[in-house]
This record gives C-alpha cells, structure tokens and sequence, in this order.
C-alpha cells in the first residue's frame, strides 16, 4: 500500500510516501503562509520570460530578478528578445539554472517573472512528490487540512479525492536524519558505506560477518545491498555520476542489480561494469540531494567538508519538539542552544508564536555559549 502524508509545522510543511510503512520520498516546502517569500523556483511553477540568447539548441530566458533559466528550441524557435511563457522543468541547484519547458509565446505587455502565486504548500508537496489517485492515499494532519480548505483550490476539498486525517504525527525528524547516516547495516548481515561528493558518489559493499568464500552468502549480500542502494539513492535524492563496489558478483547475477534500481523508479544511464566488478551509472539531477539541501562548505558534521547549515538545524529541532509536544501533550521542555542557533531561532518571532498557539507556552529556549554554536539539546521540565 501506498500513501503520500503531509504535516505543516509551524518553520516547513513536510511530505513523504510511505509505503508498506517504510517512508520512499522525503519533501520539505515552505511553512504555510511563507510560499510567497520562498526564494525557490518548484516544479510546475508558470513565468513568463524574455529570450536572451540562442546557442545551438538551447534558449536561454531571462526569468527576472537575476534568475536565469535555459530550454531545448522549441521546433519554430521565437527570435532573441522574445516573451515567452514556460514552465519549470527543473528547479535551479548548485551551479545549475532554472530548467524550463516552452509554453508558447506571451503577450508583448506580459511581465516577467512568476505568472500566478505559489500554490498552497500541502499541493506544493503533492505535486513534487507525483501523487497518483489512481493507487495512492492521503493523509493530512490538521494544518495541511485547513490550508488545503482555505485554498479551495484542490480535488482533495472538492471531495473528488479523499484525504484522511492525521492523528498521530509522523517520525518526519528521524526520517530526515537517516538521510546522511554514512554506513547502513543490511538485513541478514553486511553494509553499505555511501560517500557522496561533488563529482560522485562512491558506495561500498561490506560484507560483515558473511562468509565471503561461501557464494551463497555473498549472493545474499548483495542481493540485500542492491535493494538498500536502490532505495537510498531515491531517498536522498542522489544524482550524477555513482560508482558501486559490490561484493565478487556473476556476470549472470548482475541484471539483479539494474532490476533493483528500476523498481525504485529510478532512470540509471551508461551502466557498466569494469574488469574489477565495479558498476558505474549516471542519474538524471532533478533537483538538489538533500545533502545539498542541508548542508554548507565547513566542518566535519554531518560528512568531511560539509557543515549542516543554521535554517536545516533550527528546523531539525523543531522536527524533533513539534513530534514531542503533539504526544506528550502535558510536558514542558527546555531547549538549549549553541549561541549561532539561538541568534537564528531568536529572529524569527513566528516560529515561537506558532509554537505557543498550537501547543501553549510550553518550552523554553536557553542560550547556553558553552555547546557548539549550532548545537542544541532538549529535556524534559
């Protein structure tokens, strides 16, 4: 069974899709109300652009406010100058512009930039996460539900698709924190180790205590190993080039591995297999991993080279505490922070006032200059 569920806390909206109960997708948006300041450009989203500049088979447009974007030429190409409107393809990551597909030309009094407002977050979630109504199910906690209402701009509240609500919050703070676990065990014994990096991601199978001269254990390795890579590399949203190192493999078990990948619906490109059994693969980049999303160039944490950023941080914690208070419905917490995350926490009076409204006055936040600047740690009252 599939199921795609949607919670708003009071710093993001939140989405997955679980199935069989192990969550597939993760997604994160804005929180509801902030869609308008939200600086990121989503799949689906309208614009009307002015052409720049033609190079070969590409256009590249003009979207406003110095964002830039690029599409294939359409078959009758508009000439440089042109208002064209598009639709985005591909949101901008790291180095990469806006990618568009071509909707047709705009009138010459369009103006450039976003042609309607951002959609509500929970359909924001929903559209990005490719919720199919024909096999999937939803569930909204209460907040999605009111916004989705207000809206009135969806199948869900016209009550052609139905949405059950959600009672329990879901464990979206563990969820998020699997996503950079550098080794996973597998089930039945062995891990994988996954390193990912700009140029690639180099992933290892180890075999733990299996015997490795004994074929039919390591058979059972990576067998186990392709199915956990699969899943993981849709989860974390890798992209680009990966390079697997699996266990000694038959050349007659290797199209086990390409079915693992293509039951997660994922897209492998130029797969090979070297003379030392390594498999290297590209993946279409569709958008930020979620190491990108959450990480800047600095320390070691969570991986070499890369330093969780302060708003992936503070949202870490309220992840944590919003699941806490919606269960332990008569507990009080104190939070303590590193000075760095409490200067962030502390400028946005939203986050504290949405807390306090939907759960009442029940944490207190304690600069404490003693813990790492981005640390934090909650307890009980």
């Amino acid at each position: 069974m599939s199921e795609i569920i949607v919670e708003c806390g009071v710093a993001e909206t939140r989405g997955a899709r679980l199935v069989d109960g192990e969550s597939t997708d993760l997604w994160t948006g804005p929180a509801p109300g902030q869609e308008a300041v939200d600086s990121i450009w989503r799949k689906g989203d309208l614009a009307c652009g002015r052409i720049t500049a033609v190079h070969g088979d590409q256009l590249f447009v003009d979207l406003g406010q110095g964002r830039v974007g690029y599409l294939n030429t359409p078959l009758s190409a508009p000439p440089e100058g042109a208002l064209i409107n598009v639709v985005v393809k591909r949101p901008a990551f790291a180095d990469k512009s806006v990618s568009l597909n071509f909707q047709g030309l705009a009138r010459q009094s369009a103006k450039i930039g976003a042609m309607a407002p951002p959609a509500p977050a929970p359909l924001q979630a929903l559209r990005d996460l490719e919720f199919d109504p024909g096999t999937e199910t939803i569930k909204l906690d209460l907040w999605a539900r009111r916004q989705l209402e207000a809206s009135a701009a969806s199948d869900i509240i016209s009550g052609r698709i139905e949405a059950k609500t959600i009672e329990t919050p879901h464990a979206f703070d563990i969820w998020f924190e699997q996503l950079f676990a550098r080794q996973l065990p597998l089930a039945g014994g062995g891990a994988i180790t996954i390193d990912e990096n700009e140029a690639l991601t180099a992933i290892d199978v180890d075999s733990g205590a299996a015997r490795t001269r004994n074929e039919r254990e390591v058979s059972k390795v990576n067998i186990a190993a392709s199915n956990a890579i699969s899943s993981e590399l849709r989860r974390r949203r890798i992209g680009g080039l990966v390079v697997i190192d699996f266990l000694r493999m038959r050349r007659d078990q290797r199209s086990m591995v390409v079915s693992a990948l293509h039951s997660r619906r994922l897209a492998p490109q130029h797969l090979d297999w070297s003379k030392n059994g390594l498999l290297s693969f590209s993946l279409p980049r569709t958008g930020p991993s979620f190491l990108d999303m959450a990480c800047e160039t600095g320390v070691d944490d969570p991986i070499p080279g890369r330093r969780y950023s302060l708003g992936w941080r503070a949202k870490s914690l309220l992840r944590r505490l919003e699941r806490r208070l919606a269960t332990d419905l008569s507990v009080r917490f104190a939070c303590s922070l590193g000075d760095e995350l409490s200067a962030y926490i502390d400028a946005r009076e939203d986050w504290r006032d949405g807390l306090i409204a939907r759960h009442g006055d029940r944490v207190q936040f304690i600069t404490d200059a003693n813990k790492e600047s981005r640390s934090y740690e909650f307890s009980e009252q």
